[in-house]
């Protein structure tokens, strides 16, 4: 028998209390997938620690956010906040996946940081990656310090030294990457350089830098003397003479460097250890600065891990750096050398059989496989001129981002 049964209608309240329960799932539906709570596919932290302060700024505390790859930040279009901690100092836990790498870039206002993305690979969990963001410097400036003293050459000499963009904007950042340069005098100024022609070293480095093709490296340009061709060369030539590197090289170590480290603390020349920062360090010269230079790498590989050897020349007491220096002995430390020359005709071509020989022999030693950079500039002469032509190829193969 068919029962009839009275039809069961939702009252007023009941449909507004399963209304309002709808909307909130769906208002709670994002965050039940954000990062924090999805701990099983972001495994673990990534602690990010963002260092600004700006000289006679007042700091925002919500001016800072971070855009890149990290997967909730859905491929740069999602802005994360970075929390304000106080006298500079923003932080954020960021959940990553080991073994990932990201790319990334802090924002200021709303404004990207200069330079390059900052990359990071996750290879161990709950690690603190710092941040030295820059955001509206785009040059270097060039302090000079006067007046060195040498005791053994009885000399004194300047020390010119380019701080790049973020060492000048960013009073919390410090320069892991130095290189130390010889001839110095002929780096940034024409009224100084040999012939007035300056390697002008500092707007490549700006354009480097700013454009996102290497990271803020440091210049230390050591001045030479009137004893360059001894303080230059580690042996004595039998028709120039000279021979006196060793001591030129002890007077970098003792006497320039810390002098350089004492006026801009936050270059990163020594490391708090006392030890040397050669994983950053690297030494370049030209011509006998060449020479110089590599056998600073080779014979002080404690202290320099990456030397530019530009024009060398190799051809120094009968050729005994590749006939002795480099076959009696071997770096006690990892080091990427680079060394090159052009081949414009003339007396000796700047050297380029030379150069090319010392470049197949370093290539050949298992020791320094992927480590030995060469470069050959076509119709480049010997002179400042040409050198300041590709100064940006041992920069952008030793200090590779």
């Amino acid at each position: 028998r068919s029962v009839c049964r009275p039809q069961r209608t939702m009252s007023p309240q009941s449909f507004l209390h399963v209304a309002f329960l709808l909307i909130t799932l769906a208002l709670i539906a994002p965050s039940l997938q954000h990062p924090e709570n999805t701990h099983s596919q972001f495994p673990c932290y990534l602690y990010y620690k963002l260092l600004y302060q700006k000289r006679g700024d007042v700091p925002d505390p919500y001016a800072m956010q971070i855009r890149g790859t990290f997967p909730f930040l859905d491929n740069w279009e999602t802005p994360f906040p970075v929390n304000f901690q106080g006298d500079g100092v923003y932080t954020a836990r960021l959940h990553v996946s080991l073994g990932s790498t990201y790319e990334f870039k802090a924002l200021r206002s709303n404004q990207w940081k200069l330079g390059a993305n900052d990359k990071v690979t996750i290879s161990v969990c709950n690690a603190t990656l710092v941040n030295t963001p820059w955001f509206e410097q785009k040059t270097g400036v060039i302090d000079k310090i006067e007046g060195v003293w040498s005791d053994f050459f009885s000399n004194n000499r300047s020390i010119a030294t380019y701080l790049p963009p973020v060492y000048v904007e960013n009073v919390l950042s410090h320069i892991d990457q130095v290189l130390v340069m010889h001839d110095g005098q002929n780096l940034f100024f024409p009224d100084e350089s040999f012939g007035g022609q300056p390697w002008y070293a500092q707007k490549t480095m700006d354009e480097l830098i700013i454009g996102g093709k290497a990271p803020n490296v440091a210049l230390v340009g050591v001045y030479n003397s009137n004893k360059r061709m001894e303080e230059y060369t580690y042996s004595r030539d039998a028709e120039y003479g000279g021979g006196n590197g060793d001591q030129y090289l002890d007077f970098l170590e003792t006497t320039a460097l810390p002098r350089v480290q004492q006026e801009y603390p936050r270059l990163s020349i020594k490391l708090e250890s006392g030890d040397w920062n050669r994983d950053g360090l690297g030494i370049l010269g030209s011509s006998l600065g060449g020479l110089i230079s590599c056998y600073a790498g080779w014979t002080r590989s404690k202290v320099y891990s990456r030397i530019g050897c530009m024009s060398s020349s190799f051809w120094w007491n009968n050729q005994d750096f590749r006939g002795s220096i480099v076959t009696q002995s071997m770096p006690s430390h990892p080091i990427t050398i680079y060394v090159d020359s052009g081949n414009a005709p003339g007396q000796d071509g700047d050297g380029w059989e030379e150069t090319l020989t010392v470049y197949k022999y370093l290539d050949s030693l298992p020791s320094l496989k992927n480590s030995v950079y060469y470069y050959l500039a076509e119709g480049g002469e010997h002179n400042e001129y040409f050198w300041s032509l590709r100064f940006s190829v041992p920069i952008s193969n030793l200090f590779p981002l």
